[in-house]
Protein backbone atom coordinates (compact mmCIF):
# COMPACT_ATOMS: atom_id res chain seq x y z
CA UNK A 1 0.00 0.00 0.00
CA UNK A 2 1.09 3.46 -0.72
CA UNK A 3 2.34 5.77 2.13
CA UNK A 4 1.10 9.49 1.61
CA UNK A 5 3.07 11.95 3.36
CA UNK A 6 1.29 14.91 4.24
CA UNK A 7 2.78 18.62 4.33
CA UNK A 8 4.20 19.85 7.17
CA UNK A 9 1.71 22.47 7.35
CA UNK A 10 -1.30 20.43 6.68
CA UNK A 11 -2.29 19.88 10.19
CA UNK A 12 -1.95 22.16 13.34
CA UNK A 13 0.08 19.73 15.12
CA UNK A 14 2.33 20.28 11.97
CA UNK A 15 2.32 24.19 11.89
CA UNK A 16 3.33 23.87 16.10
CA UNK A 17 6.09 21.79 15.24
CA UNK A 18 7.21 24.29 12.48
CA UNK A 19 6.70 26.82 14.55
CA UNK A 20 9.09 25.31 17.08
CA UNK A 21 11.63 24.32 14.65
CA UNK A 22 11.98 28.14 13.60
CA UNK A 23 12.64 29.45 16.99
CA UNK A 24 14.64 26.62 18.38
CA UNK A 25 18.47 27.47 18.29
CA UNK A 26 20.44 24.96 15.77
CA UNK A 27 24.19 23.86 15.39
CA UNK A 28 24.38 23.09 11.87
CA UNK A 29 27.59 22.57 10.25
CA UNK A 30 29.21 24.33 13.90
CA UNK A 31 27.23 27.26 13.37
CA UNK A 32 25.16 28.66 15.82
CA UNK A 33 21.31 29.42 14.30
CA UNK A 34 19.87 31.61 16.60
CA UNK A 35 16.02 31.96 16.72
CA UNK A 36 15.26 35.64 15.22
CA UNK A 37 11.64 37.68 15.57
CA UNK A 38 10.31 38.53 12.58
CA UNK A 39 9.51 42.49 11.85
CA UNK A 40 5.68 41.71 12.36
CA UNK A 41 6.50 40.59 16.03
CA UNK A 42 8.95 43.10 16.78
CA UNK A 43 6.15 46.15 15.36
CA UNK A 44 3.84 44.07 17.98
CA UNK A 45 6.21 44.66 21.02
CA UNK A 46 6.81 47.87 20.09
CA UNK A 47 3.13 49.10 20.17
CA UNK A 48 2.18 47.02 23.49
CA UNK A 49 5.50 48.65 24.75
CA UNK A 50 3.88 52.60 23.33
CA UNK A 51 0.63 51.48 24.79
CA UNK A 52 1.73 50.78 28.70
CA UNK A 53 3.72 53.81 28.22
CA UNK A 54 0.46 56.00 27.23
CA UNK A 55 -1.00 54.45 30.19
CA UNK A 56 1.73 54.60 32.91
CA UNK A 57 3.52 57.58 32.03
CA UNK A 58 0.63 60.19 33.13
CA UNK A 59 -0.23 58.67 36.47
CA UNK A 60 3.43 58.49 37.29
CA UNK A 61 3.31 62.17 36.67
CA UNK A 62 0.14 62.24 39.09
CA UNK A 63 2.15 60.66 41.34
CA UNK A 64 5.61 63.07 41.41
CA UNK A 65 3.06 66.14 41.33
CA UNK A 66 1.68 64.50 44.67
CA UNK A 67 4.85 63.54 46.55
CA UNK A 68 5.62 67.75 45.66
CA UNK A 69 2.66 68.97 46.85
CA UNK A 70 2.87 67.20 50.39
CA UNK A 71 6.52 68.12 50.44
CA UNK A 72 5.54 71.93 49.93
CA UNK A 73 2.45 71.72 52.67
CA UNK A 74 5.53 70.45 54.59
CA UNK A 75 7.40 73.13 54.22
CA UNK A 76 4.46 75.57 54.72
CA UNK A 77 3.95 74.09 57.79
CA UNK A 78 7.57 74.79 59.29
CA UNK A 79 7.38 78.30 57.79
CA UNK A 80 4.25 78.72 59.75
CA UNK A 81 5.78 77.12 63.15
CA UNK A 82 8.95 79.90 62.56
CA UNK A 83 6.66 82.95 61.82
CA UNK A 84 4.47 81.87 64.75
CA UNK A 85 7.61 81.46 67.07
CA UNK A 86 8.66 85.25 66.14
CA UNK A 87 5.30 86.52 66.79
CA UNK A 88 5.19 84.73 70.22
CA UNK A 89 8.18 86.36 71.11
CA UNK A 90 7.32 89.62 69.79
CA UNK A 91 4.21 90.59 70.93
CA UNK A 92 1.98 88.90 68.23
CA UNK A 93 3.48 90.91 65.46
CA UNK A 94 5.52 89.45 62.46
CA UNK A 95 7.77 92.29 60.26
CA UNK A 96 6.23 92.13 56.68
CA UNK A 97 8.35 94.43 55.31
CA UNK A 98 10.62 97.35 56.04
CA UNK A 99 11.25 99.96 53.47
CA UNK A 100 14.20 102.26 53.60
CA UNK A 101 12.78 104.10 50.57
CA UNK A 102 14.53 102.66 48.22
CA UNK A 103 13.72 98.78 48.29
CA UNK A 104 12.15 96.19 50.91
CA UNK A 105 15.52 95.80 53.06
CA UNK A 106 13.81 92.84 55.22
CA UNK A 107 10.73 90.92 54.66
CA UNK A 108 8.96 88.40 56.51
CA UNK A 109 11.41 85.17 55.75
CA UNK A 110 13.75 87.69 56.55
CA UNK A 111 13.56 87.83 59.78
CA UNK A 112 12.68 83.89 60.53
CA UNK A 113 16.34 82.40 60.37
CA UNK A 114 16.77 82.19 63.45
CA UNK A 115 13.32 80.00 64.10
CA UNK A 116 13.28 78.27 60.59
CA UNK A 117 16.42 76.25 60.39
CA UNK A 118 16.54 74.88 56.90
CA UNK A 119 16.13 77.67 54.46
CA UNK A 120 14.80 75.46 51.59
CA UNK A 121 11.45 75.07 53.31
CA UNK A 122 10.77 78.65 52.27
CA UNK A 123 9.78 77.34 48.61
CA UNK A 124 7.75 75.39 47.00
CA UNK A 125 8.86 72.72 44.93
CA UNK A 126 6.98 73.08 42.39
CA UNK A 127 7.59 76.34 41.04
CA UNK A 128 10.70 78.31 40.03
CA UNK A 129 12.78 78.63 41.86
CA UNK A 130 12.10 75.75 43.36
CA UNK A 131 14.35 76.41 46.28
CA UNK A 132 15.39 79.11 48.10
CA UNK A 133 19.11 81.14 46.61
CA UNK A 134 20.25 84.55 46.85
CA UNK A 135 21.82 84.23 43.50
CA UNK A 136 20.81 86.06 41.64
CA UNK A 137 19.73 88.68 44.85
CA UNK A 138 16.49 89.36 43.36
CA UNK A 139 15.75 85.30 44.22
CA UNK A 140 15.32 86.79 47.86
CA UNK A 141 11.77 87.78 46.98
CA UNK A 142 11.03 83.88 45.57
CA UNK A 143 9.57 82.48 48.64
CA UNK A 144 6.17 81.25 49.46
CA UNK A 145 3.71 84.22 50.03
CA UNK A 146 2.23 86.07 53.35
CA UNK A 147 -1.02 88.19 52.92
CA UNK A 148 -0.13 92.11 52.35
CA UNK A 149 -2.98 94.89 54.16
CA UNK A 150 -5.78 91.79 53.41
CA UNK A 151 -7.38 93.92 56.06
CA UNK A 152 -6.35 97.04 57.55
CA UNK A 153 -6.55 95.92 61.33
CA UNK A 154 -4.14 93.15 61.07
CA UNK A 155 -1.66 95.28 59.44
CA UNK A 156 0.16 98.15 61.62
CA UNK A 157 2.77 100.87 60.16
CA UNK A 158 5.10 103.12 61.91
CA UNK A 159 8.26 104.92 60.57
CA UNK A 160 11.42 105.36 62.58
CA UNK A 161 15.32 106.13 61.69
CA UNK A 162 13.93 106.98 58.14
CA UNK A 163 12.22 103.37 57.55
CA UNK A 164 8.84 102.16 57.22
CA UNK A 165 8.50 99.12 59.41
CA UNK A 166 4.66 97.05 58.18
CA UNK A 167 4.02 94.29 61.05
CA UNK A 168 1.27 91.68 60.11
CA UNK A 169 -0.44 91.32 63.74
CA UNK A 170 -0.75 87.70 63.87
CA UNK A 171 -2.07 88.29 67.13
CA UNK A 172 -5.10 89.63 66.14
CA UNK A 173 -6.20 87.41 63.34
CA UNK A 174 -5.76 84.43 65.89
CA UNK A 175 -8.50 85.92 68.10
CA UNK A 176 -10.82 86.45 65.20
CA UNK A 177 -12.36 83.41 63.69
CA UNK A 178 -8.02 82.69 62.58
CA UNK A 179 -9.18 79.20 60.67
CA UNK A 180 -10.65 81.50 57.69
CA UNK A 181 -7.78 83.87 57.87
CA UNK A 182 -4.82 82.50 55.61
CA UNK A 183 -1.52 83.73 56.26
CA UNK A 184 1.11 82.27 53.87
CA UNK A 185 0.17 80.54 50.67
CA UNK A 186 1.65 79.53 47.45
CA UNK A 187 2.05 83.08 45.69
CA UNK A 188 3.00 84.12 42.04
CA UNK A 189 4.39 86.99 40.62
CA UNK A 190 1.88 88.54 37.99
CA UNK A 191 3.51 91.72 37.31
CA UNK A 192 4.66 91.69 33.54
CA UNK A 193 7.20 94.28 34.60
CA UNK A 194 8.64 92.60 37.23
CA UNK A 195 12.18 90.55 36.44
CA UNK A 196 10.60 88.10 38.44
CA UNK A 197 7.31 87.58 36.39
CA UNK A 198 5.93 84.20 37.22
CA UNK A 199 8.45 83.46 39.82
CA UNK A 200 7.30 82.41 43.55
CA UNK A 201 6.24 86.11 45.06
CA UNK A 202 7.19 86.47 49.00
CA UNK A 203 3.28 88.64 49.31
CA UNK A 204 0.00 88.19 48.29
CA UNK A 205 -2.82 90.27 47.95
CA UNK A 206 -6.80 89.83 46.76
CA UNK A 207 -6.22 92.72 44.01
CA UNK A 208 -2.78 91.58 42.47
CA UNK A 209 -1.75 94.92 40.76
CA UNK A 210 -1.70 96.58 44.26
CA UNK A 211 1.37 94.43 45.26
CA UNK A 212 2.26 92.18 41.46
CA UNK A 213 2.05 88.79 43.69
CA UNK A 214 -1.42 86.64 43.76
CA UNK A 215 -2.44 83.21 45.31
CA UNK A 216 -0.88 80.84 42.94
CA UNK A 217 -3.64 77.77 42.30
CA UNK A 218 -0.47 75.56 41.22
CA UNK A 219 -1.09 71.96 42.13
CA UNK A 220 -4.16 70.96 40.05
CA UNK A 221 -5.88 73.64 40.45
CA UNK A 222 -5.14 74.44 44.06
CA UNK A 223 -2.74 76.32 46.24
CA UNK A 224 -1.27 75.09 50.00
CA UNK A 225 -2.57 77.73 52.58
CA UNK A 226 -1.41 78.22 55.69
CA UNK A 227 -4.12 79.53 57.76
CA UNK A 228 -3.47 81.66 61.62
CA UNK A 229 -4.73 78.49 63.47
CA UNK A 230 -1.72 76.83 62.70
CA UNK A 231 -3.36 74.19 60.02
CA UNK A 232 -2.06 73.56 56.49
CA UNK A 233 -4.47 72.54 53.41
CA UNK A 234 -5.10 73.19 49.75
CA UNK A 235 -7.68 75.32 48.57
CA UNK A 236 -9.46 75.55 45.50
CA UNK A 237 -10.21 78.74 43.99
CA UNK A 238 -13.39 79.55 45.41
CA UNK A 239 -12.49 78.31 48.89
CA UNK A 240 -9.60 80.90 48.95
CA UNK A 241 -12.55 83.45 47.53
CA UNK A 242 -14.82 82.23 50.29
CA UNK A 243 -12.21 82.38 53.33
CA UNK A 244 -10.98 86.11 51.86
CA UNK A 245 -14.24 87.52 51.88
CA UNK A 246 -14.82 86.83 55.63
CA UNK A 247 -12.50 89.61 56.01
CA UNK A 248 -13.70 92.16 53.12
CA UNK A 249 -16.79 93.95 51.96
CA UNK A 250 -19.00 91.49 50.41
CA UNK A 251 -19.14 93.00 47.05
CA UNK A 252 -15.23 92.79 47.34
CA UNK A 253 -13.85 91.20 44.14
CA UNK A 254 -10.91 89.03 44.35
CA UNK A 255 -8.31 87.56 41.93
CA UNK A 256 -6.34 84.57 42.11
CA UNK A 257 -3.42 83.20 39.81
CA UNK A 258 -4.32 79.65 37.24
CA UNK A 259 -1.72 77.40 37.18
CA UNK A 260 -0.42 79.79 34.05
CA UNK A 261 -0.08 82.51 35.81
CA UNK A 262 -3.69 84.07 34.32
CA UNK A 263 -5.58 85.80 37.05
CA UNK A 264 -8.99 84.77 37.51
Amino acid sequence: MRSIHLPLYSNPFGILRARYMKTKTVIKNGIIHKPIFTLIELLVVVAIIAILASILLPAMRGVREKTLQIQCMNNLHQCGLAIQMYADDYNGKVIGYVWDGVAESVWWQGVTPTYLSNTASLTCPSTAPNKFSLNPSSNKYCTYGIRFWVSRPTWEYRNQDGHSWNYLCLGKLQNNNPQDAIVLSDALNVNIASSMYLKQSWVFHYDPPTVGGAIHLRHSECANCWFADGHVVECHGNDIKQHLLKELPVNTQIFVAGPGGALR
